[in-house]
């Protein structure tokens, strides 16, 4: 009996590692696939942001369009890319507009209408009071302090 019970006790203790091994493989490719999912979407999100800059002087540019584009829904979208880069997509669009402008502003373009089309603003009145709203003084005068 004491031989029997020795047996029984080595097969549940196999077992045992057997489970415990099978477990900890188990959490581990569970590991492995959220790395692979959170770097599968850091991916994404540098590609969408890479659009952004690609694309950002057409004016038809939006959450909505940039969702269809990467089948995504909007608001997994807007949360995934402000997770990522600490900034929602509209703001960063923004941001990218106005660095455009300032850029074609020390390349000496002088005319806000160009400029405002060719940064995406598909109105001269918009991104006049956006770029007050961003850079403290209006187009014009931001030009006066670059000649």
């Amino acid at each position: 009996d004491a031989v029997t019970n020795c047996i029984q006790f080595s097969e549940f203790a196999a077992q045992g590692v057997l489970f415990y091994m099978f477990s900890k493989i188990g959490s581990d490719v569970l590991r492995e696939e959220e790395n692979v999912n959170v770097t599968d979407i850091v991916y994404k999100m540098k590609l969408v942001k890479k659009y952004i800059d690609d694309h950002f002087a057409d004016s038809t540019l939006s959450l909505e369009t940039i969702s269809r584009e990467f089948s995504y829904n909007k608001k997994y979208l807007s949360s995934a890319f402000k997770q990522q880069f600490k900034i929602g997509i509209s703001e960063y669009m923004t941001t990218v507009r106005i660095n455009h402008a300032c850029v074609l502003m020390e390349q000496n373009y002088t005319s806000v209408k160009d400029i405002a089309f060719l940064c995406g603003f598909s109105e001269q009145m918009y991104f006049s009071r956006v770029f007050r709203k961003r850079m403290g003084v209006s187009p014009k005068e931001h030009m006066k302090t670059l000649s």
